[in-house]
């Protein structure tokens, strides 16, 4: 499984970058977060991408569970 920290400081660029990243196969993982900072905030996503090994494993669970 791979992770990525998505940030934007606003939340419609964060929306915008989440967005773009389910398109590549990402997919949000938990809230998101939201850091103030002087002139307004930085706001957070944590983005998961599973490996293809990690399919693959997966899948073999499931096939056994069922067969």
């Amino acid at each position: 499984m791979q992770y990525k920290l998505a940030s934007w400081y606003d939340n419609v660029g964060l929306e915008r970058k989440v967005n773009e990243l389910c398109k590549e196969g990402w997919r949000p993982q938990g809230g998101i977060a939201i850091n103030p900072k002087d002139a307004g905030a930085v706001f957070y996503q944590a983005m998961v991408k599973d490996d293809e090994d990690d399919f693959e494993e997966n899948n073999n669970v499931v096939q056994v569970m069922q067969g």
